[in-house]
Protein backbone atom coordinates (compact mmCIF):
# COMPACT_ATOMS: atom_id res chain seq x y z
CA UNK A 1 0.00 0.00 0.00
CA UNK A 2 1.46 3.35 -0.73
CA UNK A 3 1.86 6.09 1.77
CA UNK A 4 1.93 10.12 1.92
CA UNK A 5 4.57 11.51 2.86
CA UNK A 6 4.19 14.90 3.59
CA UNK A 7 0.98 17.28 4.07
CA UNK A 8 -0.72 20.05 6.20
CA UNK A 9 -4.07 20.86 5.93
CA UNK A 10 -6.87 22.67 8.50
CA UNK A 11 -10.18 21.89 6.89
CA UNK A 12 -13.82 23.16 8.56
CA UNK A 13 -16.09 20.51 8.00
CA UNK A 14 -20.01 20.05 8.21
CA UNK A 15 -20.40 16.77 9.53
CA UNK A 16 -17.13 15.28 10.97
CA UNK A 17 -18.29 11.67 11.41
CA UNK A 18 -18.48 12.21 7.16
CA UNK A 19 -15.05 13.78 6.76
CA UNK A 20 -13.40 11.03 8.78
CA UNK A 21 -15.03 8.35 7.17
CA UNK A 22 -14.38 10.21 3.56
CA UNK A 23 -10.61 10.09 4.76
CA UNK A 24 -9.98 7.27 5.91
CA UNK A 25 -11.93 5.08 4.20
CA UNK A 26 -12.34 6.93 0.54
CA UNK A 27 -8.64 8.69 1.02
CA UNK A 28 -6.57 6.10 3.07
CA UNK A 29 -2.37 6.07 2.69
CA UNK A 30 -0.07 5.49 -0.32
CA UNK A 31 3.15 5.33 -1.17
CA UNK A 32 3.26 5.81 -5.21
CA UNK A 33 0.77 8.83 -7.07
CA UNK A 34 0.10 6.18 -10.09
CA UNK A 35 -1.11 3.38 -6.91
CA UNK A 36 -2.37 6.19 -4.92
CA UNK A 37 -4.63 7.18 -7.62
CA UNK A 38 -6.10 4.38 -8.96
CA UNK A 39 -6.95 3.36 -5.30
CA UNK A 40 -9.09 6.58 -4.93
CA UNK A 41 -10.66 5.85 -8.21
CA UNK A 42 -11.67 2.60 -6.23
CA UNK A 43 -12.32 4.14 -3.58
CA UNK A 44 -15.22 6.49 -5.40
CA UNK A 45 -12.80 9.73 -5.16
CA UNK A 46 -14.74 12.77 -7.21
CA UNK A 47 -11.72 14.14 -9.30
CA UNK A 48 -10.83 17.37 -10.29
CA UNK A 49 -7.93 17.11 -12.34
CA UNK A 50 -6.46 13.87 -13.91
CA UNK A 51 -2.96 12.78 -12.64
CA UNK A 52 -0.25 14.33 -15.14
CA UNK A 53 2.74 15.07 -15.21
CA UNK A 54 3.04 19.27 -14.62
CA UNK A 55 5.83 21.44 -15.74
CA UNK A 56 7.09 22.40 -12.25
CA UNK A 57 8.53 18.75 -12.27
CA UNK A 58 5.50 17.34 -10.10
CA UNK A 59 3.14 14.41 -11.16
CA UNK A 60 -0.02 15.41 -9.43
CA UNK A 61 -3.99 15.18 -9.77
CA UNK A 62 -6.93 16.80 -7.65
CA UNK A 63 -10.06 15.50 -6.13
CA UNK A 64 -13.28 16.90 -3.86
CA UNK A 65 -14.17 16.15 -0.50
CA UNK A 66 -17.77 16.03 0.46
CA UNK A 67 -17.30 19.56 2.03
CA UNK A 68 -16.65 21.10 -1.25
CA UNK A 69 -12.50 21.12 -0.72
CA UNK A 70 -9.74 20.87 -3.07
CA UNK A 71 -6.98 18.50 -2.67
CA UNK A 72 -3.83 18.10 -4.96
CA UNK A 73 -1.55 15.23 -4.40
CA UNK A 74 1.57 15.45 -6.18
CA UNK A 75 5.03 13.20 -6.77
CA UNK A 76 7.88 14.71 -7.40
CA UNK A 77 9.24 14.09 -10.82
Amino acid sequence: MAELTRTRSVLAVQDLATSVDYYTRVLGTVDGIDEFYSELMGNGATLIQTLADKPWRMREFGVRTPDGHRIMFGQEL
